[in-house]
């Protein structure tokens, strides 16, 4: 009986141990993977990073348009959503299509964020497929000293 032998190194899977067939699970979960999660990689990827004035969150959206991106920020938490329809023409009821990955649908990403800013000075710019917005930090309170009297 000839060994089963493993994509990944060209071993027998055995040999290294995968007694329960896990490798065989994983690759063939992900070569038959639901569209969702096959299209949904690399979108959305965000950095929040803080410079002395103010913090920053960018977030790659490609494919989308200025007009497709929703921003809101509530009580602390910035709210990002992106909704894309999908195309249709006539012409697509006669083709037949070996691959169709382009996707549609909403996609949404809500960030707390780590310090206080001022929520009425938020800037926002989309360009190139990436989402870049500015907030202004807020002010540290101080505690008021009270005199006794």
């Amino acid at each position: 009986m000839l060994a089963k032998v493993n994509r990944r190194n060209a071993l027998p899977a055995l040999s290294r141990g995968d007694w329960f067939g896990w490798d065989k699970f994983f690759d063939d979960f992900f070569r038959t993977a639901p569209r969702e999660l096959v299209s949904c990689q690399n979108l959305g990827n965000l950095d929040v990073y803080e410079d002395e004035t103010h913090l920053h969150v960018e977030a790659e959206l490609p494919g989308f348009t200025k007009d497709q991106i929703s921003l809101t920020l509530e009580d602390g938490v910035l709210h990002l959503q992106a909704e894309r329809s999908e195309e249709k023409t006539n012409q697509d009821e006669k083709n037949q299509y070996y691959v169709r990955e382009r996707s549609s649908g909403k996609w949404a990403r809500s960030v707390r964020l780590p310090i206080a800013v001022q929520e009425k000075n938020v800037k926002a710019s989309f360009a190139d497929g990436v989402l870049k917005v500015s907030l202004e930090k807020a002010e540290e309170k101080k505690a008021h000293r009270i005199q006794l009297t």
